[in-house]
């Protein structure tokens, strides 16, 4: 047998694994998900003319995603067996998050929503609508600036002092929360430094201070001088009144 003969046979011997192992991974395009199963299974666009159906997606434990119609997939033929297919990875090129810094990660969706882990330690996190925590407790080791407005739907406790800087509107009253200083202990001071308007009455068990603490048509200034005017009769025995000893 010559040489080329021996040649031609093994050509024509593996050119069944050759294919097998050439067709064992390649590139689709999804034109369908189900993420209601066990295993998010999908329907891909593979060789021209290959549709496949129920294809299993195989996603990193934590993660979880559903790749919208039209992404790119890598799929690979599990024992080169073109019927027993699983697809690894998926991706959009036209909503893809681009520019990354060497190190950085990011979690997006296609309507813009990011959670951006940046390579300077900063945590960007954009959502068009809200952001939702439910869980039983949200604790914050550092300080926490709001530029926007703060709603409180149930009591705040302090258990520290509380600063205003700027005009605070309050409606604190029966029903509407109220301030609590340490457990077992009388309540914190609360320091205003600027008039505090109140729609209904505050009720402190502390020290409010402040230039002019307005609620219901009056305030300190009013207070402290109608107190540091008032004269008394001592010890409730007829006798001259003198004025007080203590003032505001």
């Amino acid at each position: 047998m010559k040489v080329q003969d021996l040649v031609n046979f093994f050509q024509r011997a593996i050119h069944p694994l050759k294919i097998r192992v050439q067709l064992m991974i390649g590139k689709c395009i999804i034109s369908a998900v189900n993420d209601s199963k066990d295993i998010q299974e999908l329907q891909i666009s593979a060789l021209a003319g290959e549709a496949m159906e129920r294809v299993p997606r195989i996603q990193e434990f934590g993660f979880a995603s559903n790749p919208p119609i039209g992404s790119e997939a890598i799929v690979v033929a599990l024992g080169g067996n073109r019927e027993n297919m699983v697809v690894i990875a998926t991706d959009k090129r036209s909503i893809r998050f681009k520019n990354l810094a060497s190190g950085a990660t990011a979690i997006y969706t296609d309507d813009g929503t990011i959670i951006h882990l940046k390579k300077s330690g900063l945590v960007d996190i954009i959502a068009a609508t809200k952001v939702l925590v439910t869980c039983p407790l949200v604790e914050f080791t550092g300080n926490v600036k709001i530029n926007g407005n703060l709603q409180v739907v149930q009591n705040v406790i302090v258990n520290g002092m509380v600063q205003v800087d700027q005009t605070l509107n309050a409606t604190i009253g029966v029903g509407a929360g109220y301030y609590s200083g340490p457990l077992g202990g009388p309540a914190l001071p609360v320091v205003i430094p600027v008039p505090v308007v109140a729609a209904l009455t505050i009720t402190a068990t502390g020290i409010v201070t402040g230039s002019n603490v307005v609620g219901g048509g009056t305030n300190l200034a009013a207070v402290r001088t109608i107190f540091n005017g008032h004269v008394h009769t001592e010890n409730n025995v007829a006798g001259p009144t003198t004025v007080p000893t203590t003032t505001l």
